[in-house]
């Protein structure tokens, strides 16, 4: 659990391009091997490169001026959780990676139409959700304190995504019920000024969480 992450914590904890056996990495070889569940919640922003198409993780104390060397590129993310020796792992994404925010740009005096935004390439045996297209912004919950893809995704894990009432929450499940819930608590709080629609991309049938 770490709070304002910078880029030491992340080479640290998902490894670099050189090393990609990071201390998850040990982690997990360590306690079960490829019976492994590995969930992976990130929560902060995320911003294209002025300078390529690479998208990348803003850590704690980056400068967007100099995000190649600040950043961690979430290319490299995905290949290392990859690289995991487990057989479940899943990645959840409550970020956008437009270089947009609810408090405007995160690069100054840059429109938003000189970014190029590359969509994420989720590698094979990962689960992914993300709070949004790649394009859009995603949004603050006030009354929550925190973002309305994160609460609606807590509500699911805590049962309100169960569509078959089974006590087994899928990633299809979770889906769906973000899909539903999501958008519409934005066009809510935005005066249907904005859009939010999550992603997912992953085995639909794995089993996400287990409430019984």
């Amino acid at each position: 659990d770490l709070n304002d992450a910078n880029l030491t914590d992340f080479n640290r904890i998902f490894g670099t391009n050189e090393n990609p056996e990071g201390k998850l990495y040990k982690m997990v070889k360590s306690i079960k091997g490829e019976k492994a569940k590995v969930f992976v919640f990130y929560s902060g922003h995320g911003a294209p490169s002025l300078k390529g198409k690479k998208t990348y993780i803003v850590p704690s104390l980056a400068s967007m001026g100099n995000l190649e060397f600040e950043g961690y590129p979430m290319d490299l993310l995905m290949e290392n959780l990859a690289h995991l020796p487990a057989e479940d792992v899943t990645l959840v994404m409550d970020a956008c990676f437009s270089g947009n925010s609810e408090k405007g740009m995160l690069y100054k005096e840059v429109s938003p139409a000189m970014l190029k935004v590359k969509s994420l390439a989720v590698l094979k045996g990962l689960n992914v959700f993300s709070a949004s297209r790649n394009d859009q912004v995603s949004s603050w919950y006030p009354k929550a304190r925190h973002g309305v893809f994160t609460y609606y995704f807590l509500a699911g894990m805590k049962g309100e995504a169960d569509a078959n009432g089974d006590g087994q929450i899928t990633n299809g499940e979770m889906e769906t019920y973000l899909e539903e819930m999501v958008p519409a608590k934005v066009n809510e709080l935005s005066q249907f000024e904005r859009e939010q629609n999550p992603t997912f991309s992953g085995r639909n049938g794995s089993i996400l969480v287990n409430l019984k």
